[in-house]
């Protein structure tokens, strides 16, 4: 049997043997807190928890009301737009902020924020505005140059992020929904590694892994600084990141971007399997003659 531990709070950890690759042995999972562990959290009162409606309800209920049923085409580029939710930490109604962004040469995004005045949880995300393209997208930025580092680039919650030189591998979950710059996106890595791998960093931790992981960190600096230069990779099956071309519209000498067709597997991450199946089933039973 494995050790398991769940923890509501989200304040729990585990020391990984091999910062900063992922540990084999070790999983981690996020989830949605129950109203129960909430209310036990002191995160809503007990007595108000069954009052608070899903997110779903929230939204369904002002339909009529709400922005994101909106065409895009007709929202203003300088209009913010603000719709009621759920807190996805403690599920107190709040209130998020909406505003669409044109990436030039690229496409209409989405940058969202909340943040809630009960528990203080805040979050901010960019969704693309068209959806999930045709093909994926494998980026390869090879910097030379400081300005390198002030390139806009969009990670969107499909990709995942490498540098090879470092032999960094970020996840689609860690690296999710970033509108930035080159340098800002590496700043938040090296932050979010600080932060997950904190145990490795105390001064309980074992010596080896410690200094490995500190050297990791002093190298991230050295990118950030602009004092070396590495290979930024980012690979979208969805279609929708981007790293700004700084020679547009001539082609980028240090920018490759490849167009491929998914597997069977990444459209069935993404949904698209499932969605073509029910289109199939939807046209097949339209086509059946009529018995009657």
């Amino acid at each position: 049997n494995h050790p398991r531990s769940v923890e509501s709070s989200g304040n729990s950890n585990i020391e990984s043997l091999n910062p900063p690759a992922p540990d084999p042995q070790l999983k981690k999972t996020h989830y949605v807190r129950s109203k129960e562990q909430n209310a036990s959290l002191n995160l809503a009162p007990a007595e108000t928890v069954a009052e608070l409606p899903s997110e779903k309800e929230d939204l369904s209920s002002t339909a009529d009301e709400d922005p994101t049923s909106r065409d895009l085409s007709s929202i203003d580029s300088e209009e913010i737009l603000s719709f009621s939710s759920n807190c996805p930490n403690c599920q107190s109604p709040v209130q998020n902020l909406m505003k669409p962004v044109d990436i030039p040469l690229f496409k209409q995004v989405i940058i969202m924020a909340m943040k809630c005045d009960r528990c203080g949880f805040g979050s901010n995300e960019v969704k693309s505005g068209g959806g999930i393209e045709s093909k994926g997208v494998r980026l390869s930025l090879e910097m030379s140059e400081e300005a390198d580092l002030s390139r806009d680039v969009l990670v969107a919650e499909t990709a995942s992020f490498a540098i090879p030189q470092l032999e960094l591998e970020v996840d689609s979950f860690a690296a999710s929904g970033s509108f930035t710059t080159i340098e800002g996106l590496l700043v938040n890595m090296k932050d979010q590694l600080a932060k997950v791998h904190a145990l490795s960093l105390g001064d309980s931790s074992d010596p080896s892994r410690s200094t490995k992981l500190k050297s990791f960190l002093g190298e991230m600096d050295s990118v950030i600084s602009g004092a070396r230069f590495v290979t930024i990779k980012i690979d979208d099956p969805a279609g929708n990141s981007y790293i700004q071309n700084l020679f547009a519209p001539d082609p980028d000498p240090g920018l490759s971007v490849e167009r491929y067709e998914r597997s069977k597997e990444q459209n069935e991450e993404l949904g698209i399997s499932a969605l073509m199946t029910e289109q199939i089933s939807t046209i097949v039973e339209s086509e059946e003659p009529d018995e009657n």
